[in-house]
């Protein structure tokens, strides 16, 4: 298969669930209670976004910085 593309896979631990994400794709966030589920729903997140297009093609996007106040623990 010529056409596979690779991404990072983010991961942690919350309580009893796999939460991720993919690097390289904004908003791409997922979870699971295994790594296996997890990667498994990131796979189909992946695919139904490039179904649904997010961002539309044609839609112009920005990016702009902003700042966020950190939580103390």
């Amino acid at each position: 298969m010529d056409n596979l593309k690779t991404y990072t896979l983010e991961y942690w631990r919350e309580d009893k669930w796999f939460v991720g994400r993919i690097v390289e794709i904004p908003g791409l966030f997922s979870q699971g209670e295994s790594l296996d589920e997890l990667q498994s729903n990131l796979y189909d997140a992946y695919f139904l976004m490039l179904e649904d297009g997010i961002p539309p093609e044609g839609v112009e996007t920005e990016l702009e910085e902003f700042e966020v106040e950190e939580i103390e623990e």
